[in-house]
């Protein structure tokens, strides 16, 4: 299996395992609080998979400071982008 393949199914992973911890935490659909949810949903999410996808990145390059960065940057950059995407 490929690299690409492989960070495909390791974000499509990630992002299961976000969503299953996050929806049981969501408010009834008429309350108020809805949209503030939604915006911390996008970030769990997008956190997950970036630091899926990083962590991994970083694991290939060889050594743990290139792991723990990339899982770092990964959380960062990957919680701002599905705010953003949201």
């Amino acid at each position: 299996m490929g690299k690409l393949m492989f960070l495909m199914l390791l974000a499509g992973f990630a992002g299961l395992v976000a969503w299953a911890i996050a929806e049981p935490s969501r408010p009834p659909l008429g309350s108020s609080d809805v949209a503030r949810w939604e915006a911390m949903f996008a970030f769990v999410v997008g956190a997950c998979i970036g630091g899926a996808v990083g962590g991994f990145a970083g694991w290939l390059q060889g050594s743990r400071t290139h792991f723990w960065r990339g899982i770092l940057l990964g959380i960062l950059l990957g919680g701002l982008g599905g705010t953003i995407g949201l």
